[in-house]
């Protein structure tokens, strides 16, 4: 983003297994921030369409 804060965003959904807490996680550790730093946009409609899931896991 233009001031500085990151922002993910991706087409998949969470369902309750800690989607966005992993993307957050993720990011962070790569980019050296803290994962409360980050802010996890996932399953938006305007978003391109995004993997399936099922069994507890996206696939």
């Amino acid at each position: 983003m233009r001031d500085g804060a990151v922002e993910v965003r991706s087409a998949v959904q969470d369902i309750g297994t800690g989607t966005k807490t992993i993307l957050a996680q993720v990011v962070a550790e790569e980019l050296g921030l803290n994962a409360e730093d980050i802010t996890v946009l996932i399953g938006d409609t305007l978003f391109p369409i995004g993997p399936s899931s099922g069994e507890s896991k996206v696939l």
